[in-house]
């Protein structure tokens, strides 16, 4: 496929915007007319596409910026034709509110040779509308912080970032262990923005003791990037676990559910005041029913036994 570039050459020693300004009118990028003054953009110009104009760089062009600053300012719309623009590290691009880069034909990108930054655009899809600022290489997400905080009989998440790029949603990670992490939920972010985005989740079920927490991101084109791990620990105030009917009737069923999210590998047993275990089960399901058939009337322990330890609460059969 034929390639062609155009060189935005400013000295390697120039760290500062020193070209011409190329305001655009409605038109094709690589037509003099389409330029203010007249001539497709070269040397350090640095680029304005004002409101009500639609820009269009053709097929198979590529932009580079390169050493030195230059700045792509876009108040209207750039429309990218199967083509693209690549970012330097001093390089600024900015979509003003009301401003937009979109894709047509196969599709477009966004890059930088810096960080290795790399954004597709699809036509019809997410474009990348502003208030937006693409600088030194941005990453998708910039994570300001990541914390919780126990409350009553929950613990709450909050979350905090500068800048969103190409991106989808946030995953919701929990462990009981610190190793082992399972999807809690899904938080949708903003496809593109350069503003701070705030965030908060609530855990309604934490395992008493320590919880580790884990924030991914996932990307627009399903890359996603894992934060660090954020342990909380947390001490509920009401009972851990509800046991009913209680007091029960001998040969009824029972029902046991915790106010927190079973482990892998939690067992329950009831056992008698001798110390015998009468009833032995396993685990798989947010709440247990058992029948007491085996039990005859008095009192019993019901043991939870879980990664972080075991729990205890009296049963009375009548």
């Amino acid at each position: 496929m034929r390639l062609l570039y155009i060189f935005f050459c400013l000295s390697l020693l120039t760290l500062s915007a020193s070209g011409a300004t190329k305001t655009a009118t409605t038109g094709d990028w690589n037509t003099a007319g389409t330029w203010s003054p007249s001539g497709v953009p070269v040397g350090s110009d640095n680029i304005i596409v004002p409101s009500g104009v639609t820009l269009t760089l053709s097929t198979d062009w590529v932009v580079f910026f390169n050493p030195g600053v230059n700045t792509l300012t876009i108040d209207g719309t750039l429309v990218l034709n199967n083509a693209g623009i690549s970012l330097n590290s001093y390089d600024i691009l900015t979509v003003n509110t009301g401003g937009q880069i979109i894709a047509s034909g196969v599709g477009a990108f966004i890059s930088s040779g810096v960080t290795g930054f790399f954004s597709t655009l699809t036509p019809g899809l997410f474009p990348m509308i502003g208030p937006l600022v693409i600088n030194n290489g941005a990453l998708p997400i910039t994570l300001l912080f990541f914390r919780g905080q126990p409350m009553e009989n929950r613990v709450i998440l909050s979350w905090a970032s500068e800048t969103e790029l190409n991106f989808d949603y946030y995953r919701i990670e929990h462990s009981s262990d610190g190793h082992k992490f399972e999807m809690l939920d899904r938080v949708k972010g903003s496809a593109h923005s350069d503003q701070k985005k705030y965030y908060e989740y609530t855990d309604n079920s934490p395992a008493p003791g320590k919880n580790y927490y884990r924030l991914v991101s996932v990307d627009l084109d399903g890359s996603s990037e894992e934060f660090n791990v954020i342990s909380i620990d947390y001490q509920p105030e009401k009972a851990l676990v509800n046991v009913y009917p209680n007091p029960a009737t001998s040969g009824e069923n029972i029902f046991i559910q915790p106010n927190f999210k079973w482990a892998s590998g939690s067992k329950i047993e009831i056992i008698d005041l001798q110390g015998t275990s009468i009833i032995n089960s396993s685990i798989n399901n947010a709440s247990l029913e058992l029948s007491t058939s085996q039990l005859s009337a008095g009192l019993y322990i019901i043991r939870l036994t879980t990664s972080q330890g075991y729990l205890t609460e009296k049963l009375i059969v009548q």
